[in-house]
């Protein structure tokens, strides 16, 4: 049975003993009365089958374990060592197990620890525990934190504690303040290790006061005069008191009974370590009661035993002073009042620390750092100074005031955030494509300002554009790698621990300062040569800037903006805007369709060189569409001009027609004066007509055909008068000959005439003599006859008289037409070979010109047809020549039949030049006609056909000379005679 029940309980009967070396114990339970004894070896176990072997589990219960796994060894600490025994025996009675032997169960003090230094080695009551704690061995730099769990049992067991006392030596005295520094603050307000930092002694000095180190931060740091550094040399403990062991104080500490050493949270680690600040750096203690201190090195510091480090993000305990330049500062708000160098500082004040005031800046209690969030979202406590450049600015709003200021560059410009905040003006799309045409980053940049926006609401996104767009910069250069270098010593942190404001950034510059601050700065409008923009503000100031030049506009001030009509012609249908005005050598260029006075339309196609007088620069941008303004005033006088002229003149010397309107005639000087507009200062310098043309191509076909006819009608007619120039030489000399003849004639004419005359005046005499001797016969005869016969007598000489009258009208007339009629035959010869050579002329000049205009027509449509043109002309050539060959013939055939036809037509030719002549070219048909027969009525004395072969001879090539004779014969005088 006994077997069945070890197998049952797992137990082997050989099992049932158990050996015990030395230094090794187990404990056995009696199942049936519930005690639990200790065997300590060496020894031999023997169980018995009510004996199980049992252990403590975690949660301090006996349960049954295997023998190799219940067996102990002795708790041994050496002599650097201690033992942590938990539930011991009262101290009355305090003995140890046996050895060799059974030991029964002893009372023991449950939830109670005692600390039991070594060397010791000793077996565990069942229910005790214990932990073996190395010896705490301290250097200067470290410390332990003490925990009083019984005030009485530790202030006995300070008596005989194992401690180990540091013995400085003299360099340690004389310098044990300044690195030990612990300066815990006890009860009574006193300094334990010198290393707090006064709150009025910490102050920085903001307008540059002297104080103990560069920044102008006053410091007294030593401890107080009697303050004790040892924290265990206390009059009395209370329970749940911390201490700090200090390794300036102890270099080797085991603690009594009554106090722990409490290891640093979530390790096994018992000894910590202070915090070595070297020069520039700071630590921050925070107190339980909320309360901070900043300490600054050089030194070792030990907080107090309710201070706990202060550690960055990091876990960083140790901190950098904040380095600042002349362009560099902070901004921190004052939480509680202090004075310094007789000013009060009140709660709630805010102040902006710069370089040029502290230098180097620690953190002081009454200070509260104000941070703001860069664009990547992280804190920053600097404010930098931004470069503007030359040419550039930046608008600064006063936050206090409300106004907007543009700082212009160059500077390094340090806003001073309590009341400045930098600002970024918003474009619209529109103005963006006016003032940076094809800009697209300008359009983005300005479209996600617009959209921030919306997304704040009320807030302006304006404030805080800058954060926004830093570190969206094409192509920009660093102005240096890093604006500081790294802190000294890599586990410091340049960061500020104290008090912070965290507040969302408005504007936080980047560490590395950039050049390119196209987006961050003012808006900069750059005026090239040659061009200008008229600048406005709200409150309607202008000012027009010429270029080259760049000018920064104030918030509120905007460019002006005026339309354009683009195209060629120009309509209003192509309108742009623009704001850059070009105020020198303008091309400007449009198209105008005008009329001449026979209704034929031209197109003009005209480019405009325009400036803008600098005289008149206040008035550039008075019109705002001043195309509009040229084109339309340009188009109306060209109409005007062009009604005035013909279609021939406008295709001929149309340029120069169009120049003299638009820019005026030429002077004396060889320039012309241009064209002034008075309305906006614009004046028209020059002019460039590049294409005249008509409208209907019917028309501008026969002007080209036309044109060609001439220019080949030219060069025909240069030929025909070169051969004209020939043959007139030719006639000259014949018309000489001519001349010389007639000359010779009209002298003989002139001595038949005065032949003719001398003997009318002898026949004169003779009828004279004859009258009068008849006369005096028949006075005789009157004498004679009687008085009754003088009545015969008087009828007798009466018609006497009228014979001799009439003979003497005759003789008269026949000498007057024989001489008129010469002269005249004369006269109509002359012109009718005149007259002749003139018609050949024509008939040459119509030929030549129709020829021209036929060759024309065939050039244009096959240049091979050239060859045959230039043969028909020469054809034509010849045929002229054959013709005036023959002309001349026929010229020299009726001069010679007027020089045959003898006295009489000499007398007509001449009479002819002196009277007919002069009326054939002042009166019209009808009076010539009228003329010709009141002067040729003595012609028709000699008869009808003798009349009529006068005249044909004379007027044979006027149209209706037959009318004339019949006129000529009524006209005639009355003669008696009948034909």
């Amino acid at each position: 049975m006994n077997g069945e029940q070890d197998l049952r309980r797992g137990t082997t009967p050989r099992e049932l003993e158990i050996p015990l070396a030395p230094n090794e114990f187990i404990w056995v339970q009696d199942t049936k009365k519930g005690d639990v004894r200790v065997w300590v070896g060496p020894c031999l176990v023997n169980l018995t089958s009510d004996d199980k072997v049992v252990v403590l589990d975690g949660d301090d219960r006996f349960v049954e374990a295997p023998a190799d796994k219940a067996k102990q060894r002795f708790a041994t600490a050496d002599e650097k060592s201690y033992l942590v025994l938990a539930n011991p025996t009262p101290i009355s009675n305090r003995k140890l197990p046996e050895t060799g032997t059974k030991n029964s169960g002893e009372r023991l003090e449950v939830g109670k620890t005692v600390n039991i230094p070594g060397p010791i080695s000793i077996p565990l009551w069942p229910g005790q525990k214990v932990q073996v704690v190395p010896g705490h061995v301290l250097k200067t730099n470290e410390f332990l934190v003490l925990e009083i769990t019984n005030p009485e049992q530790f202030e006995e067991g300070m008596k005989t504690a194992v401690i180990d006392r540091v013995v400085p030596t003299s360099e340690q005295s004389s310098t044990r303040h300044g690195q030990t520094g612990g300066g815990e603050q006890t009860g009574s307000g006193g300094q334990t290790g010198g290393g707090e930092q006064s709150i009025k002694d910490t102050e920085p000095t903001l307008d540059g006061d002297d104080g103990d180190d560069e920044g102008g931060n006053t410091s007294s740091e030593e401890p107080s005069a009697g303050e004790p550094e040892d924290e265990l040399e206390q009059a009395a403990y209370t329970r749940g008191q911390r201490v700090v062991i200090k390794g300036t104080v102890y270099s080797y500490f085991i603690p009594p009974t009554g106090g722990r050493v409490i290891p640093e949270d979530g390790k096994e680690k018992y000894v910590r370590s202070a915090v070595t600040l070297e020069t520039m750096e700071f630590c921050v203690l925070l107190g339980e009661n909320g309360e901070k201190r900043f300490l600054r090195g050089p030194r070792v510091v030990f907080p107090k035993s309710t201070e706990t480090f202060v550690t960055s993000d990091e876990g960083s305990r140790v901190f950098r002073a904040i380095e600042l330049n002349d362009d560099m500062g902070i901004h921190v708000k004052v939480i509680e009042e202090y004075t310094e160098n007789g000013r009060t500082y009140t709660k709630g004040e805010e102040l902006f620390i710069t370089g040029r005031d502290t230098k180097i800046y620690f953190p002081r209690p009454e200070h509260a750092v104000i941070t703001y969030e860069n664009e990547s979202g992280e804190k920053q406590e600097k404010h930098f100074a931004v470069i503007i450049p030359k040419g550039e600015g930046r608008y600064v709003l006063d936050k206090v005031e409300g106004t907007i200021t543009l700082i212009r560059g160059p500077k390094l410009f340090l806003a001073d955030p309590r009341r400045q905040v930098h600002i970024v003006r918003g474009l619209t799309d529109r103005l963006v494509n006016l003032l940076f045409p094809g800009n697209m980053e300008a359009q983005v940049h300005n479209r996600q300002l617009r959209e921030i926006s919306k997304a704040m609401g009320s807030q302006s996104a304006m404030l805080r554009a800058a954060s926004f767009t830093a570190g969206r910069r094409r192509g920009s250069e660093e102005f240096c790698e890093e604006a500081y270098a790294a802190p000294i010593g890599s586990h410091a942190e340049e960061k500020f621990a104290g008090d912070e404001i965290s507040r969302r950034g408005a504007f936080t510059p980047p560490r590395s300062l950039k050049l390119d601050t196209r987006f961050q700065g003012a808006v900069g409008v750059s005026v090239y040569e040659g061009y200008a923009v008229q600048v406005t503000s709200k409150t309607g100031e202008q000012k027009v800037v010429v270029g080259p030049e760049t000018v920064l506009l104030e918030y509120d001030e905007g460019v002006t903006i005026f339309k354009l009509l683009t195209g060629t012609p120009k309509t209003d249908d192509k309108v742009k805007e623009d704001v850059y005005l070009r105020i020198a050598n303008n091309p400007v260029s449009d198209e105008v369709t005008v009329e001449t006075r026979d209704f034929v339309q031209f197109k003009v196609r005209i480019a405009y060189t325009v400036d803008f007088l600098k005289e008149h620069k206040d008035l550039w941008f008075s019109v705002e569409n001043y195309i509009q303004l040229l084109v339309a005033t340009m188009r109306s006088l060209l109409r005007n001009i062009a009604s005035t002229h013909s279609v021939e003149e406008m295709h001929d010397v149309g340029i120069n027609i169009v120049r003299d309107a638009i820019i005026g005639k030429q002077g004396a000087d060889g320039k012309r004066p241009g064209r002034t507009f008075p309305e906006n200062g614009m004046h028209i310098k020059e002019v460039q007509i590049e294409a005249i043309r008509i409208v209907d191509g019917t028309v501008g076909e026969e002007l080209r055909a036309a044109e060609l006819e001439a220019v080949t009608g030219t060069l025909k007619l240069k030929a025909a008068r070169r051969e004209l120039e020939l043959t007139t030489k030719l006639e000259e000399i014949e018309r000489s000959k001519e001349d010389e003849r007639a000359k010779t004639a009209r002298a003989i004419a002139e001595l038949k005439e005065e032949e003719i005359e001398r003997r009318t005046s002898l026949a004169l005499a003779e009828i004279g003599a004859k009258t009068a001797m008849a006369k005096k016969d028949q006075e005789d005869k009157l004498d004679q006859r009687t008085f009754e016969d003088d009545a015969n007598f008087a009828m007798k000489k009466v018609a006497a008289e009228r014979e001799a009258k009439l003979a003497t009208t005759k003789l008269e007339a026949d000498v007057a037409l024989k001489a008129a009629m010469a002269e005249a035959d004369v006269a109509l010869k002359e012109k009718q070979l005149q007259a002749d050579v003139a018609l050949k002329e024509k008939q040459l000049q119509a030929e030549i010109l129709h020829e021209k205009e036929r060759l024309e027509a065939k050039l244009a449509e096959q240049e091979s047809h050239s060859k045959i043109a230039a043969a028909e002309l020469e054809r034509k050539k010849a045929q002229t020549e054959e013709n005036l060959r023959v002309g001349g013939i026929e010229l020299e055939r009726r001069l010679q039949e007027a020089k045959n036809d003898g006295d009489i037509t000499n007398a007509l030719v001449s009479v002819m030049s002196e009277k007919i002549a002069p009326a054939l070219k002042d009166l019209g048909d009808k009076k010539v006609l009228a003329e010709i027969a009141q002067m040729c009525a003595p012609i028709a004395m000699f008869g009808k056909d003798q009349t009529a072969q006068t005249i044909q001879k004379v007027f044979g090539n006027v149209p209706g000379w037959e009318g004339l004779v019949e006129a000529i014969m009524a006209a005639r005088p009355n003669t008696g005679r009948r034909d």
